[in-house]
């Protein structure tokens, strides 16, 4: 358990992290080519899910932000199924994100 604790800890920060500083950096990168901005919700939706995602892996003891995340993620692994027709990759890796967080929330009711 502690161990799926650590794994989940530790690519929550990893992706979310580098999802914020890919959108920091593709800001400046898409105003200079002069293409169209992307929303605010797709720059830092994928960014608050996965701090959603850390926050109920570091205090597992407080159930009302488990079973929001438990939520979240449900919405997110719907999402993912749109975003497997475009990137098999990226899909399946969110998918297998949001199973081992299922796998920690089962262990942790």
């Amino acid at each position: 358990m502690q161990s799926l604790r650590w794994t989940l800890g530790v690519i929550a920060v990893v992706v979310g992290g580098g999802w914020l500083a890919v959108a920091a950096l593709g800001r400046g990168f898409r105003s200079s080519f002069g293409a169209s901005a992307v929303g605010p919700f797709t720059q830092l939706g994928p960014a608050l899910v996965m701090g959603l995602a850390l926050a109920s892996v570091v205090a597992p003891h407080n159930r009302v932000l488990l079973h929001t995340t438990a939520v979240v993620l449900a919405a997110a692994c719907v999402g993912l199924i749109f975003v497997l027709r475009e990137s098999t990759f990226v899909g399946v890796a969110g998918l297998l994100y949001c199973a081992a967080w299922f796998l920690f929330y089962a262990k942790a009711l």
